[in-house]
């Protein structure tokens, strides 16, 4: 159907349904006079505060609502009369009170619960548990399938940050780094197909790597009131979540006495001998009470929070080629280095919000909030690698596989560096009640910038000589040498040179929407209409600063005795739990005066400083519009949920092509490029929940959605390098064979269809056992793809003839595949043990477990697992039960972290990706990968692969 059809058929759609509406209307405003409304606020009899999440029902029927956060509820439609209206919450005995109504009128009725908590003299064991409460209750009365943790139940765990805090939640994976949680990833998608919000809106992301998700590590939990983790969206939802959404709610001032808090903490970490500290505050009032709305009309809260630490990590990384190496008629995947990475780290972290609300009356309400987060990481990390020539293996002495390199060098780094992400939000909305007519509207605007300054990275490197590696294959392998220590000093004999780095990447999003909803009721089932629409401006830019300067020895330097003299005074002895020997480690600062005193011996690198500069530049822009009509429906004990989503997104690029000699950008080749796409989405979803009954839930839905490109595959940027020319131009097919690194202007976001059910048991002593499975079906997800392409290309061969004609180029580029199934389970327990006796009452459960397996198809593979980390370039983008990657170039990884508590100790399971190899012509495909890992207390042990045709 072409477009203008399809627009018709669109435009009679859309009138029909405006008559309905319109229709409807009538029907509502008669039926409005002869029925009247009931609205008030469930609260605290004890403190006042307000209860989100409780249900209240005129009793014997099932009409009713469910209060907001900020402890509303407004039931519609209200036979006239003296009714009754019955109200439950978790952890609260029930109530009944009685209530006149009177036709086409609103009556106010407040409502006080008194808790069911136990007293043991002036201790009430109630508060361990009211933030679950609140959380459970938002839950169970949740429309739609999700999750909520509460800000009083954060408070209880020692969770530094809001990753940290999603562990709570079933499904949720975080990506550790430096000791804490930094990019969540929910039931088995990658980070980047999970949307984070504040307030309902997403923040703009800045890692360099072009995600739009940002790292949760920014912000510290205890600024938020809640967390509310979506699984199944609906229509008022932005689309592009099809992993989900983790929406970081502000608090509202709840009161008109002042509440204030204040904490300090702080503690000694023996493994980095250093000192640690955190403090919090908070101020809570409301002011201006009046006879209309007497908790007060103006709200005020502050907050801030301050937290510091030194942290570590221990890291050992392989690197594989991509080849097979065949020795003894057996074929090996060899390591071309092995690295050894020995990383301190100070962490600050600073969060600041201030929430100021008004109430005209209980009808109409605006709020503006502010809140500032800033994360400030300063690194010290050294690094011992080992080169290995791969052509140079060898089998040892009754050694099954190749431990012995004859053409092995060693190098030592050094990389001081900083980086600094901070966040500006800025958040105006308001809720007005108009007559039947519910609106609300938010403005929004959030600012983010991270600089990364990689600070000044040196490398010194010896001659080569014959290795012996002990525990080959494993995460701890030792190198040795035969009459040689690799670990000796005057070992160095090359200062190559040293590198000053800093990308910056910056990002804002700006947006406005408005929903209107109206109830309305067919014979005796409640329900309620509601549309939108939104408009949205995501900037996202990236640069990177790098400067190069080569050591041009001038015959003063002695290199031999160059590096004792940079040699620091202390080696970690506890790398990897001393199972691995780092050797000596250099003092930068030794290595900054060197430089300052002999600056002649350094020639600045125009050639590689453009090579590295260049490439990484864009510059995106995307504008979003949509527009949704939702309905829902109460019958009996069923609520069905239907609605309808259109987003339209106009996407445009910059970014740089340049063409390449294989070591320098060519000059009068960098050009600036430019790209324009349109996407259209049309996303309906359906959800029911059957309620067996006040604390038993049934849910299912069925929603489409979508994920956005990674920034950094999607703009057209192009770097050339012609790496070989051939010389005899005797051979007619004889062309050259270059290398292109391409962004891809024509990549298509990934689509998904996502079905779930959720069976739900809530416990009457505040808790919750819940189980469900989920399906996604996702088509065009991205991946980076390695393949030969031949292209028309005008180049120099090498006898000084240009050429115009065909070029076998090896590209690297982000393509679409054709469709994954992810699917998997759920299971999650909270449960009070209130049964055991005495101070044990207050002792509590909490445990969940997710499974999730997945496997993808492309043009070139079909049907295998696909999980992978995100941050690795992979194919295709999913994490898993494991974390293995499938697509070429072989690399491992081992990481020991400690962070702020002494004496924790975290270890990383193995991660191996496979980035070449499947997909290049030529290259004999690994068909079969097993792997395993043991982790035990404080111990870990592991193999490398086995990898055969």
């Amino acid at each position: 159907m072409n477009t203008k059809l399809l627009l018709q058929a669109w435009a009679k759609k859309a009138l029909l349904l405006g008559t309905l509406l319109l229709l409807s209307v009538f029907c509502f405003e008669a039926l409005a006079q002869q029925t009247g409304s009931v609205r008030g606020r469930v609260l605290d009899e004890t403190n006042g505060e307000p209860l989100p999440g409780a249900n209240v029902v005129l009793k014997g029927t099932l009409k009713g609502a469910s209060t907001d956060l900020s402890g509303y509820y407004q039931i519609n439609f209200v036979p006239m009369g003296t009714q009754v209206l019955v109200i439950s919450y978790l952890g609260y005995r029930e109530q009944e009170v009685s209530v006149q109504v009177n036709p086409g009128q609103l009556t106010q009725l407040n409502i006080n619960l008194a808790s069911e908590a136990s007293v043991l003299g002036e201790i009430v064991v109630k508060g361990l548990i009211e933030g679950q409460e609140k959380a459970l209750n938002q839950q169970r009365t949740a429309d739609n399938i999700k999750n909520v943790i509460s800000a009083d139940l954060i408070g209880r765990f020692p969770d530094l940050n809001v990753a940290e805090a999603l562990m709570r939640i079933p499904g949720i994976n975080i990506e550790r780094d430096r000791g804490e949680g930094g990019e969540v990833q929910l039931r088995g998608a990658p980070a980047s197909f999970t949307t984070i919000n504040i307030n309902g809106e997403q923040i703009p992301g800045t890692q360099s790597s072009g995600q739009r998700n940002e790292e949760l590590s920014l912000i510290p939990v205890d600024q938020l009131t809640s967390i509310e983790v979506t699984k199944a969206i609906t229509s008022d939802q932005d689309g592009d979540n099809i992993g989900g959404t983790v929406d970081l709610r502000t608090p509202i001032a709840k009161g008109p006495k002042p509440k204030m808090k204040m904490e300090l903490g702080g503690g000694y970490n023996n493994i980095v001998e250093k000192l640690n500290f955190i403090g919090k505050f908070g101020y809570n009032q409301r002011f201006m009470p009046s006879a209309k709305v007497d908790e007060g009309r103006l709200g005020l809260v502050l907050g801030g929070s301050y937290f510091a630490t030194d942290n570590g990590r221990d890291r050992t990384q392989y690197q594989y080629t991509s080849r097979y190496t065949v020795l003894d008629e057996t074929q090996f995947v060899l390591p071309t280095f092995y690295r050894l990475r020995d990383l301190e780290n100070q962490r600050t972290r600073t969060g600041l919000s201030a929430t100021l609300d008004y109430k005209f009356n209980t009808r109409h309400s605006m709020f503006f909030n502010y809140m500032y987060s800033r994360r400030f990481d300063r690194d010290e990390e050294r690094r011992t690698q080992f080169d290995f020539n791969t052509t140079a293996w060898q089998l040892g002495e009754a050694s099954p596989i190749p431990n012995f390199n004859t053409n092995t060098s060693v190098r030592r780094f050094v990389n001081p560096r900083e980086q600094e992400i901070n966040n500006h939000t800025f958040t105006i909305g308001g809720e007005h009640q108009l007559g039947t007519w519910q609106l609300d509207y938010l403005l929004f605007l959030s600012d983010s910038r991270n600089s990364a300054n990689k600070g000044r990275s040196y490398d010194l490197r010896s001659n080569a000589f014959v290795a012996e590696i002990q525990n080959f294959y494993t995460d701890f392998a030792n190198v040795t040498s035969p009459g040689v220590d690799v670990h000796n000093p005057f070992l160095i004999e090359s200062f190559r040179d040293y590198v000053d780095q800093e990308d910056i990447v910056e990002s804002r999003n700006t947006s406005a929407k408005f929903n209107l909803s109206r109830p309305f009721q067919v014979n005796a089932y409640q329900g309620l209409f509601k549309f939108g629409g939104k408009f949205r401006t995501i900037e996202n830019s990236r640069e990177r600063l790098f400067t190069e300067f080569d050591f041009q020895n001038d015959g003063t330097v002695s290199l031999p005795n160059l590096f004792p003299a940079f040699v620091s005074n202390v080696e970690d002895q506890q790398f990897m739990l001393n199972r691995v020997r780092f050797g000596p480690t250099l003092d930068f600062n030794q290595m900054d005066a060197f430089i300052a005193a002999n600056p002649t011996l350094f020639r600045f690198d125009e050639i590689n400083s453009r090579s590295q500069s260049v490439p990484q530049f864009y510059d995106a822009r995307e504008d979003v519009y949509a527009a949704y009509a939702m309905g829902k429906l109460n019958v009996r004990k069923f609520m069905l949920l239907a609605g309808f989503r259109y987003e339209r997104t106009n996407v445009s690029y910059e970014a740089n092509r340049a063409d390449s000699d294989g070591e320098d950008i060519i000059e009068g080749t960098i050009e600036r490029v430019s790209g324009e796409r349109n996407f259209n989405f049309f996303l309906p979803n359906f959800h029911a929940k059957y309620q067996i009954d006040n604390l038993t839930n049934l849910r299912a839905a069925l929603t489409w959605s979508f994920a956005r490109s990674n920034f950094v595959d999607l703009v057209p940027f192009q770097i050339i390098n012609l790496r070989e020319v051939p010389i005899d131009g005797t051979d007619p097919n004889s062309r050259p064979i270059g290398n292109i690194n391409e962004g891809n202007i024509n990549l298509n976001p990934a689509r998904a269809i996502n079905f779930d059910l959720l069976f739900e048991r809530y416990l009457k002593n505040v808790g919750i056992v819940s189980g469900g499975v989920f399906y996604k079906r996702i088509r065009d997800f991205n991946f980076v793809r390695e393949f030969t392409e031949t292209r028309p290309f005008t180049y120099t061969r090498g006898d000084g003839q240009v050429i115009t004609g065909p070029v076998d180029f090896n590209i690297e580029q982000a393509q679409n595949g054709q469709v994954a199934h992810l699917y998997g389970a759920e299971i999650n327990v909270q449960w009070q043990l209130d049964f055991l006796p005495g101070p044990l009452e207050g002792l509590g459960v909490y445990a969940n477990y997710t499974f999730t397996h997945s496997d993808a198809s492309t043009l070139s593979a079909k049907t295998f697992a696909c999980p992978a980390r995100h941050g690795i370039r992979a194919m295709p983008p999913f994490l898993m039960n494991t974390k293995v990657s499938v697509g070429g170039l072989l690399s491992t990884s081992t990481e020991r972290s400690f962070g702020a508590s002494a004496r924790t100790w975290s270890w990383l399971e193995t991660k191996m990706s496979i980035l070449r190899g499947i997909l290049t012509p030529g290259v004999p495909t690994v068909t079969k990968l097993t792997f395993r890992y043991l982790t035990t207390f404080g111990k870990a042990s592991g193999s490398m692969p086995n990898l055969s045709t």
